[in-house]
């Protein structure tokens, strides 16, 4: 089962009809269902040995493979797909006689509700499972390398347990003169000062016990051979095999540039293949350009894995990054001396070699193209293979920057896979436009629309939940591009890239007043909450562009609330706080857009007076299950009651959700299961009062 999408289904029945109807059952489901049928135990076996299974369904009427086999050929598995047992109409089976042989459910054939039912039920146990194998996997990876990081590490470290040594690295072994941790497991951390700071040690630890922070102590310690030194303890909390003890540091004052590299080294590599990751990719190639946009001699490729959806959805996710780490080992192998690669993203994968020798990197890109194809691997009892394309870029100083280099060298991508050649090297078209060539285009395509009203304002309903029949709506904006509608996540960021939010954000106030204006005129009682980008932050200018309309259109108190992004206004705290208290002057509010995420994100209330604040959209994934995620909205609901600061929760989709968040404590709602964005500001507020 990977993301939710895929059923994979071993059927054992005798009846083709029985197993059809099986499947056709549990369609409505969603899932894109793919069964095999067996009636015997070769057949079991051989389907066993063709793939992983989610579930398996067994007819109890099956005539050559009763349930007792099925069980004991799924228990060689680790972990076994859970078994569903089915029974014909009238059958006297009960759920105990099944589950006591393995089966983790009895279902009647004839109820296709309650197989559905207790389909859904097991692929949810089946995702956990695997979600909390992966997460297992991953703690006890991070565990070894934080092992393998004290051990190498020149600083002494240990762990104290009730006073005892329970663990000391090499250093700290090395510090005190023992040659063994044998010689000092279970000796009381107290033996390891001299006799005249015993004490202050001792009254230290008892205030440490109270304490929940980083702490450190300065006394006289004692070698191995009773001889003294000074030294400086660091005292934080810290668990050892699940069990609270207390870490010790005793910094080493000695040059640490071998530590320091390895921890940098840790920083730059992908934990999965071992190769470098993509940050460290891309700065190794930003240095390849000077200040005036000249090129060293490289070459850059990229190596795309072949149909890697299809081979994840075939042996799991678990199993594609077996393949990943297996083609990484064989790209590091490999490569020449002098290349650095990476692993770029998900199943690409990148090599910059610092020559641009055609025939040379020709051959590396085509011997890499042939070793991927004869490359396989081992998931469970399946044998995987695969094949790549590879795009190449020559970096010359045709290429003025990174972005450029990497464009190129995606667009070779691109030509590889929908050509005959495994391997395409980047050539520049007649009339081919460079990155600064598009972006100028850009910059005139936001012009033409900012001019010609190519732009547009859709509304959505803001609702409150307690009663109050204010009419709040979210102004949000939509700009057409050759005849395509863009949304501002697609937009904005172009537009920052080109110098354009200021431009953009003055037409959407603009037409945001219009509009206001108009509505006013049919309800008094109406507020429009308006984005600003974290160019209008930047913009010194803005804030008496607004103070001049705002003042001659002379709305009421609190109808137009501007909303800065939490973290552009944490950035920019200073304009954000200036134009904040700004706006109150001339009757604006303020709403704070994506908050709730910091370590304490009320502490930036004392700096921006808001009004409202919109709780992060991060925080509605998965709210109906997600208890998490509850707790942190109630905890921000209630601290925001205490301040009387009204929270809104965005992107709500059904009513499941709109019920959760009635209990937590949300004051106002807004998402497409009110109402979708539409051009004009209308939705029948009664309609929850009711």
């Amino acid at each position: 089962m990977t993301q939710d999408t895929h059923l994979r289904l071993i059927i054992v029945d005798d009846s083709l009809d029985d197993a059809e109807r099986c499947v056709s059952n549990l369609r409505p489901l969603g899932y894109a269902i793919r069964s095999t049928r067996v009636e015997n135990a070769d057949d079991f076996i051989e389907a066993l040995e063709a793939g992983d299974y989610d579930l398996v369904l067994c007819s109890l009427d099956a005539s050559s493979l009763p349930l007792s086999e099925i069980v004991t050929q799924l228990s060689e598995l680790d972990p076994p797909p859970p078994i569903i047992a089915l029974a014909d109409e009238g059958d006297a089976t009960t759920p105990e006689s099944v589950m006591t042989v393995g089966a983790c459910h009895l279902v009647n054939k004839a109820s296709a509700v309650h197989l559905r039912m207790v389909v859904g039920r097991e692929l949810e146990n089946v995702r956990r499972s695997r979600l909390l194998a992966a997460l297992q996997t991953s703690y006890l990876d991070s565990e070894k390398r934080c092992q393998v990081l004290m051990e190498s590490s020149r600083d002494a470290i240990a762990y104290v347990h009730d006073g005892m040594h329970v663990y000391a690295n090499v250093a700290y072994l090395d510090l005190f003169g023992f040659e063994s941790f044998d010689e000092i497991e279970g000796t009381p951390l107290m033996d390891m000062a001299a006799t005249a700071d015993q004490s202050k040690l001792k009254e230290f630890l008892r205030k440490q016990i109270r304490n929940s922070g980083n702490e450190k102590l300065e006394l006289k310690l004692r070698h191995a051979d009773q001889s003294s030194f000074s030294g400086e303890m660091e005292f934080s909390r810290a668990t050892i095999d699940g069990e609270a003890c207390t870490q010790i540091v005793i910094r080493d004052q000695t040059n640490s540039k071998e530590l320091e590299r390895q921890i940098t080294l840790l920083s730059q590599t992908d934990q999965l293949t071992g190769l470098f990751n993509r940050q460290h990719l891309i700065t190794v190639l930003q240095q390849q350009f000077s200040d005036e946009g000249k090129a060293k001699p490289a070459t850059l490729c990229l190596l795309q894995l072949d149909n890697f959806d299809a081979l994840r959805d075939e042996v799991g996710v678990l199993g594609a990054d077996q393949v990943i780490k297996g083609v990484g080992e064989l790209l590091g192998e490999a490569s020449p001396d002098e290349a650095v690669s990476a692993r770029f993203e998900g199943a690409t994968f990148a090599i910059l070699i610092p020559r641009t020798e055609k025939a040379d990197t020709q051959n590396f890109a085509q011997s890499m193209v042939k070793a991927v194809s004869k490359f396989s691997a081992k998931v469970g009892g399946t044998t995987v293979n695969t094949t790549c394309h590879i795009g190449m870029c020559q970096l010359d100083d045709g290429v003025g920057d990174a972005n450029e280099a990497l464009s190129r060298a995606e667009r070779a991508l691109v030509a590889s896979r929908d050509g005959k050649e495994s391997v395409a090297t980047y050539a520049p078209k007649a009339g081919e436009k460079s990155q600064k060539q598009l972006d100028t285009e850009w910059t005139k395509r936001f012009d033409q629309a900012l001019q010609k009203n190519e732009m547009r304002l859709l509304f959505q309903p803001i609702v409150s939940l307690g009663g109050d029949e204010t009419e709040r709506f979210e102004v949000l904006v939509r700009m057409t591009v050759d005849g395509k509608e863009m949304t501002e996540i697609e937009f904005l960021p172009i537009a920052e890239r080109t110098n354009m939010l200021n431009a953009v954000d003055r037409w959407v106030i603009l037409n945001t007043l219009k509009k206001l204006v108009v509505k006013l005129k049919e309800n008094e009682n109406t507020v429009f909450f308006v984005r600003l980008t974290r160019g209008a932050l930047e913009d010194g200018e803005l804030f008496r562009w607004i103070h001049d309309r705002v003042k001659a259109l002379k709305l009421p108190h609190g109808s137009l609330v501007f909303q800065f992004d939490e973290q552009d206004a944490l950035s920019h705290l200073k304009q954000a706080r200036a134009f904040s208290f700004a706006l109150h002057k001339i009757n604006c509010k303020i709403s704070l857009d994506n908050f709730g995420t910091g370590p304490n994100p009320f502490q930036l209330l004392k700096h921006v007076p808001a009004d409202f604040l919109k709780i992060n959209t991060a925080f509605m994934d998965g709210l109906l299950s997600n208890q998490k995620n509850q707790e942190a909205i109630q905890k921000i609901a209630a601290k925001a009651k205490e301040l009387g600061k009204p929270t809104i929760a965005p992107s709500v989709e059904d009513a499941g959700s709109l019920s959760v968040l009635w209990s937590l404590g949300t004051d106002l709602i807004q998402g497409n299961f009110l109402q979708k964005p539409i051009d004009t500001p209308s939705y029948d507020f009664s309609a929850m009062m009711a």
